[in-house]
Protein backbone atom coordinates (compact mmCIF):
# COMPACT_ATOMS: atom_id res chain seq x y z
CA UNK A 1 0.00 0.00 0.00
CA UNK A 2 1.45 3.35 -1.49
CA UNK A 3 1.49 6.15 1.35
CA UNK A 4 -1.67 8.46 1.49
CA UNK A 5 -2.12 12.06 3.46
CA UNK A 6 -5.55 13.27 3.64
CA UNK A 7 -6.43 16.82 4.54
CA UNK A 8 -6.45 15.77 8.07
CA UNK A 9 -2.66 14.59 7.82
CA UNK A 10 -1.56 16.90 5.73
CA UNK A 11 0.42 18.88 8.47
CA UNK A 12 2.80 16.01 8.70
CA UNK A 13 4.27 15.78 5.43
CA UNK A 14 5.13 19.34 5.40
CA UNK A 15 6.93 19.20 8.66
CA UNK A 16 9.64 16.88 7.56
CA UNK A 17 13.16 17.86 6.58
CA UNK A 18 11.87 16.89 3.12
CA UNK A 19 8.64 19.37 3.30
CA UNK A 20 6.08 18.71 0.98
CA UNK A 21 5.23 21.41 -1.31
CA UNK A 22 3.93 19.55 -4.79
CA UNK A 23 0.92 16.57 -4.66
CA UNK A 24 -1.10 14.25 -6.78
CA UNK A 25 -5.29 14.60 -5.41
CA UNK A 26 -7.80 12.11 -6.37
CA UNK A 27 -9.97 9.81 -4.68
CA UNK A 28 -8.67 7.28 -4.29
CA UNK A 29 -5.11 8.24 -5.16
CA UNK A 30 -2.97 5.22 -3.68
CA UNK A 31 -3.13 3.75 -7.26
CA UNK A 32 -1.12 6.83 -8.78
CA UNK A 33 2.86 6.74 -9.96
CA UNK A 34 3.29 10.13 -9.88
CA UNK A 35 5.18 10.13 -7.13
CA UNK A 36 7.66 7.82 -8.18
CA UNK A 37 7.89 9.90 -11.91
CA UNK A 38 7.93 13.10 -10.32
CA UNK A 39 10.19 12.52 -6.75
CA UNK A 40 13.00 10.84 -9.02
CA UNK A 41 13.18 13.98 -11.05
CA UNK A 42 13.67 16.14 -7.92
CA UNK A 43 15.96 14.42 -6.59
CA UNK A 44 18.21 14.17 -9.63
CA UNK A 45 18.01 17.92 -9.14
CA UNK A 46 18.94 18.07 -6.01
CA UNK A 47 15.39 19.88 -5.00
CA UNK A 48 14.69 19.38 -1.12
CA UNK A 49 11.06 18.63 -1.23
CA UNK A 50 8.69 15.72 -1.72
CA UNK A 51 5.80 15.30 -3.75
CA UNK A 52 3.02 13.10 -2.19
CA UNK A 53 -0.30 11.93 -2.89
CA UNK A 54 -3.19 13.05 -0.79
CA UNK A 55 -6.58 12.40 -0.63
CA UNK A 56 -9.43 14.74 -1.07
CA UNK A 57 -13.42 13.48 -1.31
CA UNK A 58 -15.32 14.95 -4.33
CA UNK A 59 -16.85 18.73 -2.95
CA UNK A 60 -13.16 19.21 -0.87
CA UNK A 61 -11.29 20.76 -3.41
CA UNK A 62 -11.69 24.12 -2.86
CA UNK A 63 -10.97 23.49 1.01
CA UNK A 64 -8.02 21.06 -0.06
CA UNK A 65 -6.45 24.44 -2.30
CA UNK A 66 -6.88 26.56 0.70
CA UNK A 67 -4.88 24.37 2.68
CA UNK A 68 -1.83 23.80 0.82
CA UNK A 69 -1.82 27.48 -0.12
CA UNK A 70 -1.89 28.07 3.85
CA UNK A 71 1.22 25.14 4.12
CA UNK A 72 2.84 26.71 1.24
CA UNK A 73 2.35 24.30 -1.54
CA UNK A 74 4.00 25.31 -5.29
CA UNK A 75 0.91 22.99 -6.80
CA UNK A 76 -0.45 20.00 -7.91
CA UNK A 77 -1.43 17.37 -10.31
CA UNK A 78 -5.70 16.15 -9.92
CA UNK A 79 -6.44 13.26 -11.49
CA UNK A 80 -9.82 11.52 -11.03
CA UNK A 81 -12.72 12.29 -10.10
CA UNK A 82 -11.43 15.78 -9.61
CA UNK A 83 -10.95 17.23 -13.32
CA UNK A 84 -14.02 18.78 -13.50
CA UNK A 85 -13.99 20.35 -10.21
CA UNK A 86 -10.19 21.77 -10.92
CA UNK A 87 -11.33 23.81 -13.42
CA UNK A 88 -14.31 25.67 -11.57
CA UNK A 89 -12.47 25.94 -8.85
CA UNK A 90 -9.28 27.50 -9.99
CA UNK A 91 -9.27 31.57 -10.03
CA UNK A 92 -7.80 31.27 -13.21
CA UNK A 93 -7.55 28.85 -15.80
CA UNK A 94 -5.15 28.63 -19.58
CA UNK A 95 -7.44 28.64 -22.88
CA UNK A 96 -6.06 25.34 -23.30
CA UNK A 97 -7.52 24.01 -20.54
CA UNK A 98 -10.80 25.96 -21.06
CA UNK A 99 -11.17 24.72 -24.40
CA UNK A 100 -10.46 20.69 -23.27
CA UNK A 101 -12.90 21.08 -20.43
CA UNK A 102 -10.67 20.25 -17.37
CA UNK A 103 -7.66 20.81 -15.46
CA UNK A 104 -5.58 18.17 -14.26
CA UNK A 105 -2.01 20.86 -13.10
CA UNK A 106 -2.76 23.86 -10.95
CA UNK A 107 0.01 26.47 -10.19
CA UNK A 108 -0.50 28.09 -6.89
CA UNK A 109 0.51 31.92 -7.03
CA UNK A 110 -0.12 34.44 -4.17
CA UNK A 111 -3.59 33.91 -3.49
CA UNK A 112 -4.28 32.42 -6.99
CA UNK A 113 -4.90 29.10 -8.31
CA UNK A 114 -3.90 28.67 -12.27
CA UNK A 115 -5.22 25.76 -13.94
CA UNK A 116 -3.93 23.84 -16.79
CA UNK A 117 -4.32 21.03 -18.70
CA UNK A 118 -1.96 18.90 -20.52
CA UNK A 119 -3.50 15.44 -20.94
CA UNK A 120 -4.30 16.52 -24.17
CA UNK A 121 -1.37 17.57 -25.65
CA UNK A 122 0.64 14.81 -23.48
CA UNK A 123 -1.24 11.87 -24.79
CA UNK A 124 -0.78 13.29 -28.95
CA UNK A 125 3.32 13.28 -27.99
CA UNK A 126 3.06 9.94 -26.41
CA UNK A 127 1.02 8.13 -29.28
CA UNK A 128 3.39 9.56 -31.87
CA UNK A 129 6.70 8.93 -29.87
CA UNK A 130 5.39 4.97 -29.19
CA UNK A 131 3.00 3.99 -32.26
CA UNK A 132 4.22 7.21 -34.91
CA UNK A 133 0.63 7.50 -34.74
CA UNK A 134 -0.44 10.97 -36.09
CA UNK A 135 -4.65 11.80 -34.30
CA UNK A 136 -5.44 13.77 -37.77
CA UNK A 137 -4.82 10.23 -39.39
CA UNK A 138 -6.20 7.97 -36.79
CA UNK A 139 -9.62 6.67 -35.89
CA UNK A 140 -9.50 6.61 -31.91
CA UNK A 141 -12.07 4.78 -29.70
CA UNK A 142 -11.78 6.60 -26.23
CA UNK A 143 -13.41 4.11 -23.62
CA UNK A 144 -14.89 6.86 -20.68
CA UNK A 145 -15.27 9.39 -23.26
CA UNK A 146 -17.74 11.11 -20.47
CA UNK A 147 -14.62 11.57 -17.41
CA UNK A 148 -12.14 14.55 -17.13
CA UNK A 149 -9.29 12.98 -19.12
CA UNK A 150 -11.18 11.30 -21.89
CA UNK A 151 -13.23 14.49 -22.80
CA UNK A 152 -9.50 16.03 -22.62
CA UNK A 153 -8.38 13.37 -24.91
CA UNK A 154 -11.44 13.44 -27.29
CA UNK A 155 -11.13 17.10 -27.50
CA UNK A 156 -7.46 16.84 -28.52
CA UNK A 157 -8.30 14.04 -31.17
CA UNK A 158 -10.93 16.49 -32.89
CA UNK A 159 -8.15 19.52 -32.86
CA UNK A 160 -6.35 17.06 -35.19
CA UNK A 161 -9.56 17.08 -37.39
CA UNK A 162 -9.69 13.29 -37.89
CA UNK A 163 -11.88 11.22 -40.20
CA UNK A 164 -13.83 8.96 -37.84
CA UNK A 165 -13.89 9.48 -34.09
CA UNK A 166 -15.58 7.25 -31.90
CA UNK A 167 -16.67 8.09 -27.88
CA UNK A 168 -17.98 5.30 -25.38
CA UNK A 169 -19.95 5.77 -22.30
CA UNK A 170 -21.78 4.36 -19.63
CA UNK A 171 -24.88 6.73 -20.36
CA UNK A 172 -24.90 9.11 -23.74
CA UNK A 173 -26.04 12.54 -22.24
CA UNK A 174 -22.30 13.07 -21.68
CA UNK A 175 -20.98 12.20 -24.69
CA UNK A 176 -23.79 13.49 -26.94
CA UNK A 177 -22.94 16.88 -25.62
CA UNK A 178 -19.52 16.30 -26.14
CA UNK A 179 -19.53 15.61 -29.40
CA UNK A 180 -22.22 18.90 -30.47
CA UNK A 181 -19.05 20.38 -29.11
CA UNK A 182 -16.99 19.03 -31.12
CA UNK A 183 -18.10 18.97 -34.36
CA UNK A 184 -17.30 23.19 -33.75
CA UNK A 185 -13.97 22.27 -33.88
CA UNK A 186 -14.16 19.44 -36.45
CA UNK A 187 -17.25 19.29 -38.62
CA UNK A 188 -15.47 17.42 -40.97
CA UNK A 189 -15.17 14.46 -38.47
CA UNK A 190 -17.74 11.71 -38.31
CA UNK A 191 -18.37 11.26 -34.38
CA UNK A 192 -19.98 8.02 -33.10
CA UNK A 193 -21.43 7.67 -29.71
CA UNK A 194 -22.02 4.54 -28.16
CA UNK A 195 -22.88 3.04 -24.86
CA UNK A 196 -20.52 0.11 -23.13
CA UNK A 197 -23.84 -2.20 -23.46
CA UNK A 198 -24.01 -1.23 -27.02
CA UNK A 199 -24.28 -4.66 -28.87
CA UNK A 200 -22.50 -3.22 -31.58
CA UNK A 201 -18.85 -2.21 -29.64
CA UNK A 202 -16.89 -4.89 -30.44
CA UNK A 203 -17.53 -4.10 -34.05
CA UNK A 204 -16.43 -0.09 -33.40
CA UNK A 205 -13.41 -1.75 -31.48
CA UNK A 206 -12.28 -3.74 -34.63
CA UNK A 207 -12.94 -0.91 -37.02
CA UNK A 208 -10.78 1.21 -34.62
CA UNK A 209 -7.19 2.12 -35.26
CA UNK A 210 -6.35 3.13 -31.41
CA UNK A 211 -8.15 2.46 -28.06
CA UNK A 212 -7.76 4.71 -25.50
CA UNK A 213 -8.50 3.70 -22.46
CA UNK A 214 -9.65 6.71 -19.75
CA UNK A 215 -12.43 5.11 -17.77
CA UNK A 216 -11.41 4.38 -13.57
CA UNK A 217 -11.54 0.71 -14.05
CA UNK A 218 -9.44 -0.98 -11.47
CA UNK A 219 -8.98 2.05 -9.58
CA UNK A 220 -10.88 0.22 -6.74
CA UNK A 221 -9.65 -2.99 -5.19
CA UNK A 222 -13.32 -4.52 -6.40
Amino acid sequence: MQHVFTLDTLEQAVRGSKPAKLAVLGYPVSHSSSPQLHQSALDALGIEISYIRLEVEPGKLPLAFDKMREFGFIGCNVTAPHKFEALETCSRISDQARLLGAANTVVFAGNDSLGYNTDGPGFMRAIDEAFDLKLGDTHSLILGAGGGAGQAIATQCALQKPAKLTLVNRSLDKIIALASRLLIISSYTKIFTLTFDDPNLIEYCHAADLLVQTTSLGLQKN
